[in-house]
């Protein structure tokens, strides 16, 4: 698993001689080791979204990421660090053990290029992809791999969830397109709620035609029906049955369920799927529509980072959330970090809000707070407001 430890940006957009350092405090029981999860807190301009769109950009880009001034980023990996360096459009990687030269980085600013005479110096602790093929596999994040990256936008320019009735406009092409290639990048919103419509249609059919292999399988033919289906659904589970169980958290105390047992299945990538919700009481069918608009955006939200996740054993694993609070209930607000953990075992999460509520479900040493002066220059310190402070402590202490 890699992590983001520490990053150095030279001059890029608003961020100049940024340091940022991502890793648990002294006095931490893991102190030195990258943090699983960052809070950004700050006034509005002072570069959050930015920021979590360059650290999208870069982890999406990793190894083709271009920087004519100096960029430089402490990647945890497993339990080693490495610095990728990324100057005049080239990358190199290094270990850690080049922190013993204490003028390496210094040397790299007033140059602004790998000089000769600095490969020469520091070749002992570049690391060549001949050398270990391992690492580079593990830091070259891309499409078809274990590796997953999932940005939550604060802004949408269109909700397509608000007439939505029992399924969204897909075209069948788009769940075929995922058994070639399945992302490694992924925006999750309102707006792309057709990709996660077609990813469920894509892991429906998927799991029919895998029934349909492992029925074929020699050492299955003869058996009954009952047994083999019993047998495929140990390590298969139903994939709306899933999907159920995680909304129940948000539609039960409305007195609302999922209707898997009504759902329209797809057997084909380029089948409809058909969905409704409906009232325990009665069973009288309710449009996604119908819900608020909060809540109907966290469903699919939380949905789709889920489904992502179906099935899949994820490797590297980053979530990046913007201003999550946004049109949610303040009660639904106490728990929704854990709830997009759930959602998805996610190695590193960022999220950057406006609520204090939220803010409250980090440790302080997890905030990052951000301000700008009246020239412009950022600065960022960590918070202040302990574990078990009040949220007006929390918002006193960590927004002022």
């Amino acid at each position: 698993m890699m992590k983001i430890a520490q990053i150095y940006i030279q001059d890029h957009s608003l961020f100049q001689n940024f340091q940022l350092d991502l890793t648990y405090p002294d006095g931490h029981v893991r102190a030195g080791q990258a943090m699983d999860q960052v809070c950004f807190l700050g006034m509005n301009g002072t570069g959050k979204s930015s920021l979590m769109a360059l650290l999208v950009d870069y982890l999406r880009n990793l190894m083709r990421f271009k920087s004519k001034i100096l960029f430089l980023v402490k990647l945890q990996v497993g339990e080693r660090f490495i610095y990728a360096v990324h100057l005049n459009n080239t990358v190199l990687f290094f270990r850690d053990s080049i922190e013993q030269e204490p003028e390496w980085m210094v040397e790299l600013m007033r140059e602004q290029n790998f000089t000769m005479a600095f490969s020469r110096k520091y070749e002992q602790y570049c690391i060549g992809f001949e050398e270990e093929p391992e690492l580079f596999d593990i830091v070259w994040l891309d499409n078809n791999s274990r590796d997953l990256i999932c940005y939550q936008p604060a802004d949408v320019q269109k909700d397509n969830t608000v007439r939505l009735v029992d399924s969204p406009l897909t075209k069948g092409h788009e769940a075929e397109s995922l058994s070639h290639t399945f992302p490694l990048y992924n925006e999750i919103s309102s707006e792309r709620v057709s990709e996660f419509w077609s990813l469920l249609i894509f892991l429906i059919a998927k799991r029919s035609r895998d029934f349909q292999e492992f029925c074929q399988q020699s050492a299955n033919k003869g058996k009954p029906a009952t047994v083999l289906t019993a047998m495929f659904e140990q390590d298969h589970p139903h994939v709306l049955e899933g999907l159920a169980k995680l909304w129940d958290r948000y539609l039960a105390p409305m007195g609302l369920e999922v209707a898997v047992d009504a759902a329209e299945l797809p057997g084909h990538y380029r089948d409809r799927l058909s969905l409704l919700l409906r009232r325990k009481k009665d069973g009288q069918r309710v449009e996604y529509g119908q819900l608020g608009s909060g809540l109907r955006r966290l469903l699919f939200n939380l949905g789709h980072i889920w489904a992502l996740n179906f099935g899949r054993e994820v490797r590297n694993g980053y979530l990046f959330l913007e201003e999550p609070e946004s049109n949610q209930h303040p009660a639904l607000l106490k728990e929704i970090l854990a709830e997009y953990r759930m959602a998805a075992p996610f190695g590193q999460v960022f999220v950057s809000t406006h609520s204090p509520i939220l803010a409250a479900q980090f440790a302080a040493e997890e905030r990052v707070v951000m301000k700008r002066n009246a020239s412009g220059q950022l600065s960022i310190r960590r918070g202040r407001a302990v574990a078990g402070s009040s949220l007006e402590e929390v918002l006193a202490q960590d927004f002022a």
